[in-house]
Parts: C-alpha cells; sequence; structure tokens
C-alpha cells in the first residue's frame, strides 16, 4: 500500500540545530511564562510528500532495448530536505506558521523551493508540525518530445530526456524538538 512509506517518512525526523528562543514576555502578559516562552523559529530536516499538478511523466532513468524506450527509474515523491519554520501561538499547545524548503540539486543549484503554512501541535519544548503547501521544480527531467515507455525509438533519435520546470502540492510533518 502507498500510504505506508508516507506514514514510515513521516516519523524520521532530525533536527541540525535547537530552536532560537524568543524573549520571555511573561513579567507583560501576567502569566505563568509557559505560553509566552516559545521558540518561534525551527529549522532541521524533514519529509516532504510531493504531489506534482502539472502532469509531467518525471523520469530518472531510461534504456532503449532492441529499439524499444524502457523507463527504469522514476523519481520518489518523497524527499528529506531542509525546512525552516516560524510558528505563532494561537493558545498554549497550538501554533500556526509558515514554512520554507530547498532541495538543492548539486552544490552549485537548487532543485526543488517550496513553502506553505503549517499547524503544530506542542508538549512541552517538543513540537509535532504538520505542513501543507506548493513547490516549484526548476529542473524536472521528462523524456523528450514523441518519445513513450514502452514504444519503438524513432530512427536517428539519439536525445532521450529533456529539462522542463513543474509544480504542485506538498504535505510536511515532523518532531522538532
Amino acid at each position: 500500500m502507498k500510504l505506508t512509506p508516507i506514514l514510515v517518512a513521516t516519523t524520521l525526523t532530525l533536527t541540525l540545530f535547537p530552536h532560537i528562543a524568543a524573549a520571555d514576555d511573561s513579567s507583560k502578559s501576567g502569566d505563568t511564562g509557559e505560553h509566552s516562552a516559545t521558540r518561534p523559529f525551527a529549522a532541521g530536516l524533514m519529509p516532504i510528500v510531493m504531489i506534482p499538478l502539472d502532469h509531467l511523466s518525471r523520469v530518472t532513468a531510461a534504456e532503449v532495448d532492441n529499439g524499444v524506450l524502457h523507463v527504469t527509474e522514476r523519481p520518489s515523491s518523497i524527499t528529506v530536505a531542509p525546512v525552516a519554520s516560524v510558528s505563532w501561538d494561537v493558545t498554549k499547545r497550538v501554533a500556526i506558521g509558515v514554512f520554507a524548503a530547498l532541495v538543492p540539486h548539486d552544490v552549485t543549484s537548487i532543485h526543488l523551493v517550496a513553502g506553505g503554512a503549517e499547524v503544530s501541535l506542542r508538549e512541552g519544548a517538543t513540537r509535532l508540525m504538520f505542513g501543507v503547501g506548493a513547490y516549484y521544480e526548476g529542473d524536472a527531467q521528462i523524456l523528450a518530445p514523441g518519445l513513450m515507455d514502452g514504444q519503438p525509438l524513432p530512427t536517428g533519435e539519439t536525445v532521450l530526456f529533456q529539462k522542463t520546470h513543474g509544480g504542485g502540492l506538498l504535505f510536511v510533518a515532523g518532531v522538532v524538538l
């Protein structure tokens, strides 16, 4: 079942560094400080589940066997990426906020840019974050025009792929410590 890897991936989150603590303004609010001494900034690695809305058939690898093109690998819709978020308290245990993510392609370029809204449920210093947003992929790889998986390769054709851009919805989830 396709849902199983998604559920497993959303439970595996590694925080790169702790929150940057916000100033404690409990003296102004008159409460115990539990609510106002939040840590609104977080950054770490979180799983991202992507759902393309551009109807592109992304391809990672393909081969030609006896003149017939066969797609051998497609990219995963689940990736782990650096995510930064900022949240604001709604109640003592619930916060809302925004997040941004960058997925590097290599050292010099960015593969994917994402952003969206999040809801966090907090218990003490631990925060369970769920987010939904959109992504833009600047270097999606697809089959070259006129080529189809399982179809004969046109005579003299040597280019199998083309780069394009695309986008879609994404979901993030993770535990921020």
